[in-house]
């Protein structure tokens, strides 16, 4: 089976994982190399020219952004460097192509994948691998290491170096996918009755714990609360104010004086 080096933008990268999945299942998992297999730690530019130069065919998927893309550029300009069998395919409308990739017959893949155009595109494929392969080179050194400047890097939406994925957290949704109204409706009812138990334990359980205390007596108007022995009876009198007046007067025994 030949080996197949994929180019491409990472604007394009859902289209690229899904031809590369059907390429594997043609040619085999090992056989069909994108970047998707560089870890940390990998010499990236080292291992992109490694794999250039084992490959039998190198695919450059064409799109705006690809053709623009100083890292795509430089994969396709060590391939033309190893005199490698080039097959583009053009997956976006309106492409933008140079004169040295106009001189390449592309597999137009701009309405999407489907039978016919992956059938084309094997095809192709197949017909560059059985190509003689030139050993020699066509100029030394290889193509250097592709340099974006910083300014470009941060408005520059194909490949980086490193590719950090966003990390997402997800709450999971209430049961039966609810919102959070039920929850803070059942939050309130909850206080509600905790509340009026509290209520409920503070009358009851004092006289299961003490039975003989017992309220205090209250004087209302026009009451004499009496009591026996020396207690003062205490005795309501109206007054031009407001403020009702208490006069406690304690009951005499025994002889007069």
């Amino acid at each position: 089976m030949p080996q197949l080096f994929v180019s491409y933008s990472r604007v394009d990268l859902e289209f690229t994982e899904r031809l590369v999945e059907h390429l594997r299942r043609v040619y085999g998992l090992p056989n069909v190399w994108y970047d998707d297999e560089l870890h940390g730690g990998v010499r990236w530019w080292q291992a992109i020219t490694t794999q250039i130069a084992e490959c039998d065919v190198f695919i450059y998927l064409l799109s705006n952004e690809s053709v623009t893309s100083p890292y795509c550029k430089a994969e396709f300009t060590e391939a033309k460097r190893l005199q490698k069998p080039i097959v583009t395919a053009q997956i976006r409308d309106e492409t933008r192509m140079s004169d040295d990739l106009s001189e390449i017959q592309y597999v137009d893949m701009k309405r999407g994948m489907n039978a016919d155009t992956l059938a084309r595109l094997i095809r192709a494929i197949n017909e560059q691998a059985a190509l003689p392969k030139k050993r020699r080179a066509l100029w030394t050194p290889l193509t250097p290491m592709p340099v974006v400047p910083t300014h470009e890097e941060a408005g520059d939406s194909s490949r980086r170096d490193v590719e950090t994925p966003t990390l997402e957290v997800k709450v999971p949704a209430p049961i039966g996918g609810r919102t959070g109204a039920r929850a803070t409706i059942i939050g309130a009812a909850l206080t509600g009755l905790l509340g009026i138990l509290a209520v409920v334990i503070g009358v009851i359980l004092p006289p299961l714990i003490n039975p003989s205390a017992t309220p205090a007596a209250t004087a209302t108007t026009g009451q004499v609360v009496q009591a026996g022995g020396d207690t003062p009876t205490l005795t309501y009198t109206p007054t031009n104010t407001d403020a009702p007046l208490l006069t406690a007067t304690t009951p005499h025994s025994g002889s007069n004086f």
